[in-house]
């Protein structure tokens, strides 16, 4: 084969024809300066899932342990209560029996007896008496109160209060208990004994317990007069 002749060049410096001309380094290589970022890659989607997986945990972390400080500051409050109400002390010596007449204040009688009395709402069946006195029991005393109701009959209805709780045997009488059920007296919840001619609903409330006691004629009025009973405080001091 022949030798090819050098090519003249632009500026007339010979050049073999065998020698590839380079492109424009400008055109190959980026500028140094504002480098474009790689474009970047998708999140798997499986991260994704991760990332709501671990927002959601952290979110019922944050609502669990709000929960439990509410928790625990709710025993605080409870015990700074407790400690502003005074403490019944045992009765020791009996008081002299005090019998009020129709119309009596209750809130007096709450003030005598030191909790709340139960009584019942004026309307049909009216108070006819009252009476605060101590009875002896367990070596002390307990207090009571027992207000006497008319029914539109004629009938005698026995509304009591007594403390201390333990001395709920002192409504006495031979009764069957009724644990069928339960009823509402008053906003608590009370129980009902029976014996073949009176009914009894009881409960019990902080400081004492509370009864009615009522003719078994009279059984188709029960859940009306329950729903008269009310919880008559002492009167505030000034």
């Amino acid at each position: 084969m022949k030798n090819k002749k050098p090519t003249q060049t632009a500026g007339g410096v010979p050049t073999p024809a065998n020698v590839i001309r380079m492109r424009n380094p400008a055109a190959v290589q980026p500028p140094v300066d504002g480098d474009a970022p790689p474009p970047a890659k998708p999140v798997p989607l499986w991260q994704k899932w991760l990332r709501r997986l671990l927002l959601a945990l952290l979110v019922a972390v944050a609502l669990v342990l709000g929960y439990l400080f509410l928790l625990m500051g709710e025993p605080e409050e409870t015990m700074d209560t407790a400690v502003v109400q005074p403490t019944l002390q045992p009765i020791t010596i009996p008081m002299s029996p005090l019998d009020a007449p129709a119309g009596a204040s209750l809130p007096s009688l709450a003030d005598t007896f030191g909790q709340p009395v139960l009584g019942l709402r004026t309307g049909d069946i009216t108070l006819s008496r009252a009476r605060v006195f101590d009875t002896a029991f367990g070596g002390e005393y307990a207090r009571r109160v027992t207000l006497t109701y008319l029914m539109p009959d004629g009938a005698e209805l026995l509304v009591e209060s007594i403390r201390p709780i333990n001395a709920i045997s002192l409504l006495g009488g031979e009764y069957n208990l009724q644990a069928d059920r339960l009823y509402a007296m008053a906003g608590l919840d009370a129980a009902r004994m029976q014996n073949s001619e009176r009914i009894c609903v009881f409960g019990q409330g902080a400081g004492a317990v509370y009864a009615i006691t009522m003719p078994r004629t009279a059984e188709f009025q029960l859940e009306t007069i329950l729903k008269q009973t009310l919880l008559v405080t002492p009167p505030e001091q000034p």
